[in-house]
């Protein structure tokens, strides 16, 4: 996403399946809208807070059983600690699907920044907006975990691994590459 104002960001996400592995690519259906907006900055006793918007699903992948819908409408509180090697984060939110607003949404994640770049990010999804079967309260939920490196804030390139407890089948891993300021 790139920033538009100094509390506003706009983004496009596109991409598709298998475009590194031995099979032919599946690319994604369409462009998907991601946005937010920071009201609130963080101080030295409250966490900020932004709202946002993203409509990009998670794709169907093979050893699949389900597929995760999109966040939607999104309200994020995060806080930042000072701590060894770098700044630790905290993140809690909560989403509502526009399209069938059901349950809401929440989840929550932590990101460790290293030195040279480097970082650490894990999210724990409750999935109370998804299926009974997948929901945290029937032994559900979704964590991922993500190992990345990003250059003088300007590339993101991340190794992801989704679905760690295999709620939604097969768990994967992924290769993230993305592109944090203006072309």
């Amino acid at each position: 996403m790139a920033g538009i104002l100094p509390r506003f960001a706009v983004g496009l996400g596109y991409g598709g399946w298998n475009i590194t592995g031995l099979n032919s690519p599946s690319w994604f259906n369409h462009l998907y809208l991601k946005a937010r907006f920071r009201f609130f900055d963080e101080t030295e006793s409250f966490p900020g807070a932004l709202l946002g918007f993203d409509n990009e699903p998670e794709a169907i992948r093979s050893g699949s059983t389900y597929r995760r819908s999109a966040r939607d409408i999104y309200l994020v509180l995060s806080k930042n600690f000072l701590s060894f090697g770098g700044d630790m984060a905290f993140h809690f939110g909560i989403s509502a699907d526009v399209r069938r607003l059901i349950h809401a949404g929440a989840w929550v994640g932590m990101n460790k920044a290293l030195p040279a770049g480097f970082g650490l990010a894990m999210e724990y999804d409750f999935a109370t907006d998804e299926a009974d079967s997948v929901r945290f309260d029937n032994n559900g939920g979704f964590l991922s975990g993500e190992i990345y490196w990003e250059s003088f804030g300007q590339v993101r390139i991340s190794l992801q691994f989704i679905d760690i407890l295999e709620t939604g089948g097969e768990s994967y891993r992924a290769l993230g590459v993305d592109f944090l300021g203006l072309f």
